[in-house]
């Protein structure tokens, strides 16, 4: 979704942490005059006030009648879908969406690798980043990993590439990219999911649901081996013998020894499986990744 056609709807933002502040900049930066309702808490609420707004409401106490009338609520990552009041007002009609599904809407086309997995995925993140920004390619780090996507909503000049780490709250949100990492599952957040299956489906969403063009999987993960992917997206593996994979500490591309991870400031092996979907993903964007390594 664009944010441009949130103009003229009734919409609300639910939640003023980082992402929630995030968002109304966003909105006020494109849609300067829109009217907005923040549902927030009493000491949010003060600050909101200081802006002097004639634009925008505050509501302190939310339930699913008063989310019920607006078309659109901009929720924050944490509140689960799954759960009333949300529930409640999805029944009447609200749609819910993200920050996240308003970036990727503003973002159609960027090269972006999203990464999602239950263990692993900030490391893996930030190593993307750092193996493309050593290529020379100006690289944006955001996401889960600490700064909201919508605060780089209009960065100059644009990145070139995009490493984004994404929670099972964001993966149904990110929409068509290049590539996407999927690194592992353990049960999770299941107040959130509601169940274990929901869990691993709201994750899976990336690869099932988001049509990215390339999906990196974990060849040792055995729900990504069975995983149905669409016939869009191509499939390269990590932790397999044709990739990217360790042999003890030695790092290989398919049958090439490429190094001796022992060197590396890297602790543990799981760290050093990191690298690989790293270097896959690199790979996965057109760029040669071993002379990276």
């Amino acid at each position: 979704m664009r944010i441009s056609e949130l103009e003229g709807k009734r919409v609300a933002i639910w939640g003023y942490g980082r992402e929630g502040r995030a968002a109304l900049a966003a909105l006020r930066w494109r849609l300067p005059r829109q009217p907005i309702t923040v549902f927030c808490s009493d000491g949010e609420a003060e600050s909101i006030r200081a802006m002097e707004d004639p634009n925008l409401s505050i509501d302190t106490a939310v339930d699913g009648n008063k989310l019920a009338a607006f078309e659109i609520v901009i929720k924050s990552p944490g509140i689960s879908p799954y759960t009333s009041p949300a529930v409640d007002a999805a029944l009447q009609g609200t749609q819910f969406i993200g920050g996240t599904a308003l970036w990727f809407g503003e973002n159609a086309g960027a090269r972006m690798v999203c990464v999602t997995g239950t263990k692993g995925k900030s490391t893996t993140t930030a190593l993307i980043a750092h193996l493309l920004r050593a290529g020379g390619k100006r690289t944006a780090l955001a996401g889960n990993i600490g700064q909201p996507l919508l605060e780089l909503l209009d960065v100059e000049p644009p990145p070139e590439y995009w490493a984004i780490e994404l929670s099972s709250y964001q993966t149904r949100e990110a929409l068509r990219p290049q590539v996407a990492v999927v690194l592992n599952f353990f049960p999770e957040h299941l107040d959130w999911h509601g169940t274990e299956a929901r869990y691993f489906q709201d994750k899976l969403a990336l690869v099932t649901e988001g049509a990215p063009r390339i999906a990196v999987l974990n060849a040792a993960d055995p729900r990504l081996v069975g995983l149905s992917v669409p016939d869009t997206t191509r499939v390269i593996w990590f932790n397999d013998a044709d990739g990217w994979h360790l042999e003890d500490t030695e790092l290989y591309r398919g049958p090439l020894l490429v190094m001796d991870t022992r060197r590396l400031p890297l602790p543990g092996r799981h760290n050093r499986m990191n690298l690989c979907a790293a270097l896959a993903a690199v790979e996965a964007l057109g760029l040669d990744a071993t002379w990276l390594a």
